[in-house]
């Protein structure tokens, strides 16, 4: 085979051809090496100085932080300060001045149920509740210490009805799931009534509605309720609280047709569709601004009117009011302090008697969920308020029924 004959001087040229082409190649990529090292070098005095700025405002952040840990500290020492001067100024009031009259009953209720309102059936959760029975249990002691030893009795509200039944399989889940702690409660002087939502689940929707147009669902779900108790504890409960403060005659009535003795729904609060916006409803909260401020039995035509001439059946025991609703017991203390000297001003002297206006019982209610809240140390410290003036003999505490039974009713 022969090869085609190339001469020297086209060798030469396509050579020098080649060696341009490749020197222009390297010459392009040691400047794209050139640019991505100017980069690299940008980007890495960038990311120097965004470390250098990252660790300022991290040692902002901690100095901030330790700057909100001496504040908490100082406000926890204010606390402090402010609760030994108020102990202070009521065994001076009792020194100087002693209170020899009736004592007002105060109750203490608590709503059990489960964490969320609108209950998440995939975690039906309850887990505020054993959090709270641990933490009453110590402010029960810190209470009865600073009323120097009087007993401390709480009334507990558990929820049985069909939201419970719903979302736990089975609507005595409550009372059977925290059995050694209803044990205990009992022991110590405290009463178990009973709490009641008209929650149903729409199948349609997939969500709760609180439906309070529906008169027979909501009569099934005090009905439901109050049986479901009686299966766990062989008794119908002494008092009942409707969610969310509703109650109708057709409720009272059926109350009073099972024998439950006492209610502790109401609140001077007008009326609304629901509680919450935000939630699914049907029918309204019923208006509550007229009630009586003292325990009364009420009228067979309207729930919120007292009847003077009944001496059986149901009893009434409004929750203590504020302006504008109820005395929440998650207040401020200095607004809780200032309410309760308004409240107690004109209950009995050293004479025994009170005036007409003056209640005769104060009633508090919150959720077991506040244990898992903030308002839980305004809550231990608006109940110590409670506690020094039982000390003071102005008030006792009691558990719904012996309240009534201390109450000056009709």
């Amino acid at each position: 085979m022969k090869f085609p004959l190339v001469s020297r001087s086209h060798h030469q040229a396509e050579t020098a051809r080649l060696k341009e082409k490749l020197e222009e190649k390297l010459a392009h990529t040691e400047k794209k090496q050139q640019q991505t090292a100017e980069k690299l070098q940008l980007a890495s005095a960038k990311t120097k100085q965004e470390q250098q700025r990252a660790t300022v405002l991290e040692n902002l952040c901690e100095g901030r932080l330790r700057q909100i840990e001496g504040l908490h500290a100082e406000v926890a020492d204010l606390r402090r300060s402010r609760l030994k001067l108020l102990d202070d100024l009521s065994r001076a009031r009792m020194a100087l001045h002693p209170y020899t009259g009736p004592a007002v009953p105060v109750i203490i209720g608590v709503d059990v149920e489960p964490d969320a309102r609108v209950v998440d059936l995939n975690n039906p959760s309850w887990d505020s509740t054993p959090k709270f029975f641990k933490k009453a249990e110590e402010l029960r002691k810190l209470l009865s210490a600073t009323a120097d030893g009087a007993p401390v009795k709480f009334t507990w509200f558990p929820r049985a009805d069909p939201q419970v039944e719903k979302a736990n399989g089975s609507a005595t889940w409550a009372l059977e799931h925290f059995r050694k702690d209803w044990d205990r409660v009992l022991s110590a002087g405290d009463e178990i009534g009973l709490h009641m939502h008209p929650w149903r689940w729409d199948e349609r929707t997939g969500d709760w509605c609180q439906d309070h147009a529906d008169e027979a669902w909501v009569l099934h779900c005090v009905r439901s309720s109050i049986a479901a108790y009686r299966a766990v504890f062989g008794t119908t409960p002494a008092s009942y609280r409707g969610g969310d403060r509703y109650l109708s005659n057709a409720v009272m009535r059926l109350l009073e047709e099972e024998g439950v003795r006492l209610d502790l729904t109401l609140e001077r609060m007008p009326e609304v569709p629901r509680l919450l916006a935000s939630e699914r409803g049907t029918g309204l909260i019923p208006d509550g601004t007229s009630i009586p401020l003292r325990a009364y039995r009420p009228s067979p035509h309207d729930f919120r009117l007292p009847d003077p001439t009944k001496t059986t059946g149901l009893g009434m025991l409004p929750l203590t009011p504020y302006e504008h609703g109820s005395l929440s017991p998650w207040l401020p203390n200095t607004v809780f302090e200032e309410a309760l000297d308004r409240l107690l001003g004109n209950v009995g002297n050293t004479t025994g008697n009170s005036s007409p206006e003056s209640p005769t019982h104060l009633a508090f209610v919150v959720r077991t969920s506040i244990a898992d809240s903030p308002y839980w140390d305004t809550f231990v410290e608006n109940t110590l308020s409670l506690a020094r003036r039982v000390r003071e003999g102005r008030t006792e505490f009691a558990a719904a029924s012996e309240a009534w039974n201390m109450a000056a009713t009709p």
